[in-house]
């Protein structure tokens, strides 16, 4: 699959499930001068509560990682409902991201337990409907969740591949998590390492991260 890589789309429900699910490939790619494109599709809670995020956070994030520039994020002060956003509101705001990055893949997270999760993988299956606009979309795949991949056990569509993690890049994805803060009462930085090592002992390498591949062309 030459070429995926060239224009990279992740979309991610909440400013840290990026770092969770593909903090490796993200700092991998900008380290080749193929930075991804970030859409965020939440942010912080109107009003503000426990564990809320601010913009500073994924900007922090984003810096270790490699990549700088705008962060779009679609629906501030939506963060734990997006639920209550019109479907229809979502995907054409989903639709503008692709038309804006005319993407050659497209990550974005599998169902959880999370309302915005399950909203978030909807919204992008219907995004990416075959018409013009998708037609140069390689691959699209789906990233996971450390803390959610047990709990309970999801059914993911598509078949499961591990990109390996060196040591400079999963260094830098404990790192990012890190200045999630806000996040660190879930999961901390230590699991986030731990999770990397146990995908790589699935396959004999040292660390991975693991996606599941929902369509692509040769």
């Amino acid at each position: 699959m030459n070429g995926w890589d060239r224009r990279v789309l992740i979309i991610a429900p909440h400013a840290d499930d990026e770092t969770l699910g593909c903090g490796g490939l993200i700092r991998s790619l900008a380290r080749e001068n193929k930075a991804p494109q970030l859409v965020v599709l939440t942010l912080g809670r109107t009003p503000p509560g426990s564990h809320d995020q601010s913009l500073g956070e994924p900007c922090a994030a984003m810096s270790v990682l490699g990549i700088t520039g705008e962060n779009h994020v679609i629906f501030p002060g939506s963060q734990g409902r997006l639920d209550t956003v019109p479907m229809t509101d979502i995907v054409t705001a989903l639709d503008e991201q692709i038309r804006r990055v005319q993407p050659t893949a497209v990550f974005f997270p599998y169902a959880s337990h999370h309302q915005d999760h399950e909203v978030t993988y909807r919204a992008v299956l219907a995004a990416l409907r075959p018409r013009p606009v998708t037609t140069a979309i390689q691959l699209v795949a789906l990233y996971e969740y450390p803390y959610a991949a047990s709990w309970p056990p999801p059914l993911l569509p598509g078949g499961k591949f591990h990109r390996a993690l060196n040591p400079g890049d999963l260094e830098a994805k404990v790192r990012a998590f890190s200045k999630y803060e806000s996040q660190h009462a879930w999961l901390d930085p230590a699991m986030v390492e731990a999770w990397a090592r146990t995908r790589g002992r699935e396959v004999g390498i040292d660390a991975a991260e693991a996606f599941w591949a929902v369509r692509g062309w040769l």
